[in-house]
């Protein structure tokens, strides 16, 4: 008989929801969870108890299970309380550190496209209902600097026969930096391509990379994952991602979000990008490749907050790489073609919404 492991869940939010279905349940028990809220602790959520934090120093347990989007900050509070690393699976570090290892499995000799971009072009874009045959490289809060990465990355890793490169952009994307964002704990996800983003720029890596990347706790390999999670754990978190309806007033998330992301202004990242973009397309065009840009549509209360000015410094960048690479344009951002019932949170389409970018991108390529 195989006993099964004992797992703690550090968190009792909409995350928890979402991993503690993911769990394998036939090889792993859930004996409770533990919550730094005050007003939590006492209560029991999904039939089991939750504990203050306290009581992981006297509680028999194989492992606990970081679900909070708050990981780094529980993950310092559980190794401060003593607890050993190789008892904590900080789950949202594991996902981000796997999932482009898991992209590369799926290449096949036959692509024809490389899709790159960040979370829209991510959720917007539905690789089974293109013509050609795609890989779509495209991740949340992917700025140029890891599109131009991958891109070399792949382009010098795998013999394929790419014959276009779908480049998701937005319209803040040129002031955007992942590794000095509040999101910059995702560079782990690209330590697998260290090499090349020190090729492109050593200082940054060193920098603003590495220190992130050194942050990482040893990261486990799939079959210990897939010993503790379903074995399509990867791609069921995504599906939940795609139906979390967290969000109380999306009207006002939307302006909210419209206005902190028009409103950055960061003119050297602005410079740097614009110097990654155009070694990309070079890169792309050296080896035979059409560069195509893809602006996703927002939904209305989103594009009436967007600081025009924001917009028309993008625009005057993109026309100069339009006119000097001959490059493709597809701007949906204020297209009457979607509407508010084709997103699934404030600012990221649904399948739906998908469905209809998918098919405008058919439609571009057989023209």
């Amino acid at each position: 008989m195989i006993l099964k492991h004992k797992l703690i869940l550090f968190g009792t939010g909409s995350s928890s929801e979402k991993i503690q279905s993911l769990i394998n349940e036939k090889d792993n028990n859930i004996i409770g969870y533990v919550d730094n809220n005050v007003e939590k602790q006492g209560g029991v959520i999904f039939g089991r108890p939750i504990w203050h934090p306290s009581v992981l120093c006297d509680k028999e347990f194989d492992y606990i299970i970081i679900c909070s989007i708050y990981f780094t900050e529980i993950l310092s509070q559980l190794l401060e309380m003593g607890i050993q690393t190789n008892k904590i699976i900080n789950i949202y570090q594991e996902i981000r550190y796997n999932e482009l290892k898991l992209k590369f499995s799926e290449i096949k000799n036959d692509t024809d496209m490389l899709i790159t971009g960040m979370s829209y072009a991510r959720y917007g874009i539905d690789s089974k209902l293109l013509n050609l045959k795609s890989i779509n490289l495209a991740f949340n809060s992917q700025d140029i600097f890891y599109d131009y990465c991958l891109a070399k990355y792949i382009l010098e890793s795998y013999k394929l026969n790419i014959k276009y490169a779908l480049i998701g952009l937005a319209y803040f994307s040129f002031h955007f930096d992942l590794s000095q964002s509040k999101e910059r704990h995702l560079v782990t996800r690209y330590a697998v391509i260290k090499d090349i983003q020190k090729q492109v720029n050593q200082q940054k890596y060193d920098e603003f990379v590495k220190p992130n990347e050194e942050k990482m706790q040893h990261p486990r390999n799939f079959n210990f994952l897939n010993g503790v999670f379903e074995k399509t754990f990867l791609d069921k978190f995504d599906f939940l991602e795609q139906n979390d309806k967290n969000y109380r007033n999306f009207e006002i998330e939307r302006r909210d979000l419209a206005r902190v992301h028009s409103g950055k202004k960061y003119l050297k990242t602005l410079e740097e990008n614009k110097k990654y973009l155009d070694s990309y397309i070079r890169l792309l065009l050296e080896k035979g490749i059409k560069p195509i840009f893809i602006i996703h549509p927002q939904a209305c209360e989103y594009r009436e907050h967007f600081n025009p000015k924001m917009i028309g410094e993008f625009k005057e960048i993109i026309n100069k790489f339009k006119f000097n690479y001959n490059i493709s344009v597809v701007d949906l951002f204020s297209s009457n073609e979607f509407t508010n019932d084709d997103f699934f949170d404030v600012h990221h389409l649904n399948s739906q919404g998908a469905t209809k970018v998918s098919k405008i991108i058919n439609n571009i390529l057989e023209s």
